[in-house]
C-alpha cells in the first residue's frame, strides 16, 4: 500500500509537539517554557492534528506569548524542510498592529531561527526572507497590488500579534485572503464592549488564562495598587472662562491635573534612593499632554533620563530608546497611545496611569507591561535586576467628564469593592461640556494659560491594595455562605 503523502499541517502539528517543553535556540541555549506555556504549545498541536485551520490563544500580558510565536514559527520553518507535497517554498508571516512591537518580535524569532527576518513597516519593505514581521496597517495600504507585494497564496501561517485588533470589517476581510495558511491569534483581551470576539476571526479558543489567574499564579509579577484623585483649585487660576466652550475648558483642567499629578505620585511612590531600581511607565490621553507631561519631570527629576514617544518618532530612535529602557539608560517613558500594548519592556516596575478610559481592554493592556517577570537569559537577569513586585497607580483627574475604570474593576479582586465604584470620588465639576467634542487647540491654549499662574494643586490618595492578597483572600471566601440583608444564612447552587 503506498504511503499516505505527509501535508504542512501534519509535520508542523509534529514540530509543535516537539517544542511543549523547550525551544532550542539559535546559538545552542535551550528555552525552558513555563508550564502555561506548554500546555498552549501542546493545545495548539493537539489543535493542528485534528485539522484545525485557525484558532487562538489568549494570555495575559507579560507572560510570554511572543515565545510561543517564536516557537510556533520555528516548528512551521522546520515542518517545511524537504516538503515536497505542498507548502515547501511558502512563507510565515507574523502581523503586529504598533511599529514599537516589531522589533522585539524580530529579535523573539531571529534569536529562534538563526537568520534574517523581514520587515514591513516603520518604512521598511524587506519580503524576501521566508520569515516576515509586517504591521496590518502595511498591508492595508498594500492591499490593491498585496499580490504582486505578498501574494496570500503563498504564506503557509499567519500569526496574529494582539488578534483582538484585528475584528474590524476590513482587517478580517484582509485575513480572509490568506485562505491557504494556518491562522493563529494571540492576544491578552479576547472581546470589545460591543460584543465582537476573536473567535469571528480566528477560530475557537484553544487555551485560556487570565490577567487574574496570571497574577494568583505567580505568571506575572503582582502589583501593588494605588488610586489617587487629581485636581487643582481653579479658583487660584486667572482665566476668562466665558471666552471658552465649556468641554474646552473640562479637557483643559483634566490635562493639567494629570500633569501636575504624575511627579507628585512619582515621589510619593517611589523612594528618592531606589528610583533606579523602578523604571517606569508613564500614560497621558493626549499628545499635548504628554508634551507637557514630560518636560515637567524633566525639570523635576534632572539626575533622570526621561522620554516620551508620539506617533512622529522614527523607527531608529524608537529601537533606541527600546534597547535603552531595557538596559536601563531610560528611566521614565512617557506614552500616549502608542505602547499601551504588547510592548516587551520586562524592566518596566512601575506604571503611573493618568488616562481614564471605559476600555477594560485598553487599560489591562497597559497596567500588564508591568507585570512581565524577569528571565535570567534577559538583558535585566544578565544585569542582576530584580522584579519581585510591581507599582500601578490610576489617576483619576476631579475633571474629568465620567467614573472611569479601574484595576479593581478588571481583577474584581477587592472584597469590598463594588465595580463602577471609584472609592471616595466626589461629585463632578459642573463644566462637563455637555457631551461636546473640544477644540484642540483651544484645550492648548487654555493649558498654557494656566500654566502661566501658580497651581494650586490637591493629591488625594483614595485606596491602596496589594493585588495578590486580595485574590487570596477574595478565593479564601468564595466558598463561604453568604447572608442576604436580614441575616438570614444561603448557599449558592450547583
Amino acid at each position: 500500500m503506498p504511503k499516505k503523502p505527509i501535508f504542512y499541517q501534519d509535520r508542523l502539528a509534529e514540530e509543535c509537539f516537539r517544542r511543549t517543553q523547550t525551544i532550542q535556540l539559535a546559538d545552542n541555549r535551550a528555552y525552558t517554557l513555563d508550564e502555561h506555556q506548554q500546555d498552549a504549545m501542546l493545545e495548539t498541536a493537539c489543535a493542528l492534528e485534528d485539522g484545525k485551520r485557525a484558532f487562538a490563544i489568549v494570555h495575559p500580558g507579560g507572560s510570554g506569548k511572543t515565545v510561543l510565536e517564536a516557537g510556533i514559527i520555528q516548528a512551521s520553518q522546520i515542518a517545511k524542510k524537504g516538503l515536497t507535497e505542498d507548502g515547501a517554498e511558502m512563507k510565515d508571516i507574523v502581523l503586529a498592529v504598533e511599529r514599537s512591537l516589531m522589533s522585539g518580535i524580530r529579535d523573539h524569532l531571529e534569536l529562534a531561527l538563526g537568520k534574517e527576518v523581514g520587515i514591513w513597516g516603520g518604512g521598511k519593505k524587506d519580503l524576501e526572507p521566508e520569515v516576515i514581521v509586517s504591521t496590518i496597517q502595511s498591508l492595508q495600504r498594500g492591499k490593491g497590488n498585496l499580490t504582486e507585494s505578498l501574494d496570500p497564496k503563498s504564506v503557509s501561517l499567519v500569526l496574529g500579534d494582539e488578534a483582538d485588533k484585528y475584528l474590524t470589517q476590513s482587517r478580517s476581510k484582509l485575513l480572509r485572503r490568506f485562505r491557504n495558511a494556518v491562522r493563529i491569534g494571540l492576544t491578552a483581551t479576547p472581546e470589545w464592549p460591543d460584543g465582537r470576539h476573536i473567535d469571528d476571526v480566528w477560530g475557537e479558543i484553544i487555551h485560556h488564562l487570565s490577567l487574574k489567574e496570571g497574577i494568583a499564579r505567580g505568571i506575572n509579577v503582582p502589583p501593588l495598587y494605588y488610586m489617587y484623585e487629581a485636581d487643582i483649585d481653579g479658583d487660584s487660576i486667572s482665566i476668562s472662562g466665558d471666552d471658552y466652550e465649556k468641554a474646552s475648558l473640562a479637557s483643559a483642567m483634566k490635562s493639567v491635573e494629570i500633569e501636575t499629578a504624575i511627579p507628585e505620585i512619582y515621589k510619593q511612590m517611589v523612594p528618592s534612593n531606589r528610583r533606579k531600581n523602578f523604571p517606569t511607565l508613564v500614560y497621558v490621553p493626549s499628545v499635548a499632554t504628554l508634551r507637557a507631561t514630560a518636560d515637567r519631570l524633566r525639570k523635576e527629576f534632572s539626575g533622570f533620563n526621561v522620554t516620551s514617544w508620539s506617533g512622529d518618532i522614527s523607527i531608529d530612535r524608537l529601537n533606541g530608546e527600546i534597547d535603552g529602557f531595557q538596559r536601563g539608560s531610560v528611566d521614565i517613558l512617557v506614552l500616549c497611545e502608542m505602547g499601551g500594548r504588547g510592548l516587551d519592556l520586562p524592566r518596566a516596575r512601575c506604571i503611573i496611569d493618568g488616562y481614564p478610559t471605559l476600555s477594560a481592554n485598553k487599560l489591562e493592556q497597559r497596567h500588564s507591561r508591568a507585570l512581565r517577570r524577569i528571565r535570567q537569559d534577559t538583558i535585566a537577569g544578565k544585569d542582576g535586576f530584580k522584579k519581585d513586585f510591581a507599582l500601578i497607580a490610576q489617576v483619576l483627574p476631579r475633571s474629568n467628564s465620567f467614573k472611569p475604570l479601574t484595576l479593581l474593576d478588571v481583577l474584581d479582586c477587592w472584597p469590598d469593592y463594588r465595580p463602577g465604584r471609584v472609592l471616595g470620588f466626589g461629585s463632578r465639576p459642573e463644566f462637563t461640556g455637555g457631551g461636546q467634542i473640544p477644540e484642540q487647540s483651544e484645550v492648548e491654549e487654555i493649558a498654557r494659560n494656566i500654566r502661566q499662574n501658580p497651581i494650586k494643586s490637591r493629591l488625594v490618595l483614595l485606596g491602596n491594595v496589594d493585588i495578590l492578597q486580595a485574590l487570596r483572600e477574595k478565593a479564601s471566601f468564595a466558598h463561604v455562605p453568604n447572608a442576604d440583608d436580614e441575616g438570614f444564612i444561603y448557599c449558592d447552587k450547583k
